[in-house]
């Protein structure tokens, strides 16, 4: 994402395919990724936590217990 300069969840192509493709045993994936302009510090990991629970789809994700 980084030397793309993007912000995606498809970045680099179909995750399910990597993991076939390397042959790793996997019933469900999921990844959160996240930004911020804050400086790397508490702020920064606060901005992005609020971000992360206040998307429903990204609550649910982390929150899972599956």
């Amino acid at each position: 994402m980084a030397r793309n300069n993007t912000m995606s969840h498809t970045v680099g192509g179909n995750l399910a395919y990597q993991l076939d493709y390397l042959d790793v045993q996997w019933y469900r994936y999921g990844e959160t990724i996240g930004w911020s302009t804050a400086a790397w510090t508490v702020d920064a990991a606060r901005a992005i936590y609020r971000g992360w629970m206040g998307s429903a789809p990204h609550r649910a994700l982390l929150m899972s217990s599956r």
